[in-house]
């Protein structure tokens, strides 16, 4: 709940962390946004029918044991996490370059070349058809009533992806910040800061 860690599902397998978890008031079983600032307080979920129904969260004692160990695994962990970040936009920088910004002619030399089965601009699924059958479509699709249609389902479908980036953005910044801080504070240790948490923690001090 301090965002030091994260954890993987047993059913699912997906791994999350306290700003990727969904937290449900005591009270009216309802989700509320938490962040690790709210753990040594009582808060509310916000909702109108707690409005005076507060609550806190459990804190357990932790032997000095087990907490060197947890420091040991903690920072093991954020090397290879800011590792994989660099890998990670290293290859995305990579990526952009090549692409050169045409996103909308990617997506049509794609469905032309086979490896897409909807038309990149109704959305309509072709796999039935004869790749000369595709190109005839591609080339007079003109319904503009469709092709709105598609671009509203894009838009909301990029939206939901945007939203789950920055909801591990924030995550990865928590997480970052309250391993940084768990382990001293250090200045030798501040490249374990994402840049979002090395941001705001400049604005702070």
């Amino acid at each position: 709940m301090m965002g030091i860690k994260s954890f993987t599902c047993a059913t699912c397998l997906l791994e999350f962390g306290c700003m990727t978890a969904i937290h449900n008031c005591p009270s009216c079983k309802k989700s509320f946004e938490y962040h690790p600032s709210d753990f040594h307080r009582k808060i509310t979920c916000g909702q109108p029918e707690c409005e005076k129904k507060t609550f806190g969260f459990y804190m357990y004692h932790c032997s000095d044991r087990v907490l060197k160990d947890v420091k040991i695994d903690v920072q093991r962990i954020r090397e290879e996490q800011a590792k994989t970040t660099e890998q990670k936009r290293r290859r995305a920088e990579s990526y952009r370059r090549r692409r050169g910004g045409n996103e909308e002619a990617d997506t049509e030399v794609t469905f032309l070349m086979g490896l897409a089965n909807e038309c990149p601009r109704c959305g309509i699924s072709l796999h039935d058809l004869e790749d000369a059958d595709e190109i005839d479509h591609l080339r007079n699709c003109n319904d503009e009533e469709k092709i709105q249609e598609n671009k509203r389902k894009k838009e909301s479908k990029q939206s939901k992806t945007n939203a789950k980036k920055l909801r591990q953005e924030l995550q990865d910044d928590v997480t970052a910040k309250a391993t940084w801080e768990f382990l001293g504070a250090s200045n030798e240790n501040m490249w374990m800061l994402t840049d979002g948490a090395l941001e705001k923690e400049c604005k702070e001090n």
